[in-house]
């Protein structure tokens, strides 16, 4: 399968071991959610769920991996009306994980409110804000200093693993949400670096190293030997190193099945944001977190989120297609329906 940019400046061809990367990702995503927020306590305490979160630690990691790699893998295709189309999507993902902090929704009701420290609700930093600024930042390099965009590239790479020992938290409180943990979950000094990662790992690991596969089991193995401000960095870098090798020697597999479900895969923004509305809820839902939080057994969990499987990725799916057909439909609905919650965000007084 290939991929035509904007332009038709050049044909991309889609690589199969990125479709598997960002399938698997999702697919613990989704599940590590539902697990975590709606198991009952007391299984959350035993050595397997100690195992299920090791190994979901390479999740978040894995989708700014992802970001990054792909945003290196499509750049050189890209003319530069193309970066500003980017960068108006960026914008877009930014509001959007804005969007599911949002107190109320309601501007009226949160400037009312703000000062009572709902701020920080509001302003804190999620991994879509962390992506959307990532990349804004590395289209600017690009855009800028193309010559030298890698040694800059790396540059910032090297500062992410530095950050921790050096960078104080600002006093002024959107600034400290990029910096400060006990703010934001993702904030975009030290969770950016997943994404310059793979924006190395684009341009140097054309395919399957063997040196990288023993260098990631090496990160896994010894991590805990670094001081602890890097523990987790590296521990989680060599997960994704690891899964990227293991992937990268897998076989290109065309069954429909399979097929479908990384076809849905790529609506790899629909599926976050729909499974966090289900489970956590936003300021138009509650979730399922409300009235399910920490009380379902393993059994239960497993069929609510084979439930949840099987809403979604249908529905991914058929997006992709409808996406692909009728782009310039899709584009009108998406920015009517944008409109018109824009509206009543900015008039309602509940």
């Amino acid at each position: 399968m290939k991929i035509s940019d904007h332009n038709n400046s050049r044909i991309v061809k889609r690589e199969p071991f990125l479709d598997y990367f960002r399938g698997i990702i999702i697919f613990l995503m989704i599940q590590g959610h539902l697990f975590r927020s709606l198991l009952d306590t007391e299984l959350k305490s035993g050595s397997w769920f100690r195992a299920h979160e090791y190994i979901h630690g390479v999740v978040a990691p894995g989708f700014l991996f992802l970001a990054g790699f792909l945003f290196y893998y499509t750049i050189h295709n890209k003319r530069s009306t193309d970066l500003l189309i980017k960068v108006r999507h960026l914008s877009g993902i930014i509001v959007l994980g804005y969007f599911l902090h949002l107190p109320f929704f309601s501007l009226q009701k949160i400037i009312e409110f703000w000062g009572t420290g709902i701020e920080y609700k509001l302003l804190r930093m999620d991994i879509l804000q962390t992506i959307g600024f990532s990349l804004m930042l590395a289209i600017f390099v690009w855009a800028f200093l193309r010559r030298i965009f890698i040694p800059v590239i790396l540059i910032i790479v090297i500062f992410n693993i530095a950050s921790p020992f050096f960078i104080d938290t600002p006093d002024n409180i959107f600034l400290a949400s990029f910096v400060d943990k006990d703010i934001s979950q993702f904030p975009f000094i030290f969770w950016s670096f997943y994404l310059f990662l793979g924006i190395l790992a684009s341009r140097f690991l054309k395919k399957f190293n063997i040196y990288v596969l023993i260098l990631s089991i090496i990160m896994l193995s010894f991590a805990h030997l670094l001081p602890r401000e890097l523990i987790g960095m590296i521990s989680d870098s060599g997960k994704v190193l690891l899964l990227y090798s293991i992937i990268r020697l897998i076989p290109q597999i065309s069954f429909s099945f399979f097929t479908g479900f990384l076809t849905a895969s790529r609506e790899s923004l629909f599926l976050y944001m729909s499974h966090l509305m289900i489970i956590y809820g936003s300021p138009l839902n509650p979730g399922l977190y409300r009235f399910l939080k920490g009380s379902l057994s393993i059994i239960e969990a497993s069929l609510l989120f084979t439930l949840v499987i099987l809403i979604l990725y249908p529905t991914s799916y058929y997006l992709n297609g409808f996406k692909s057909d009728h782009s310039k439909t899709y584009n009108h609905l998406k920015y009517g329906l944008f409109t018109f919650f824009l509206l009543i965000f900015l008039i309602s007084k509940w």
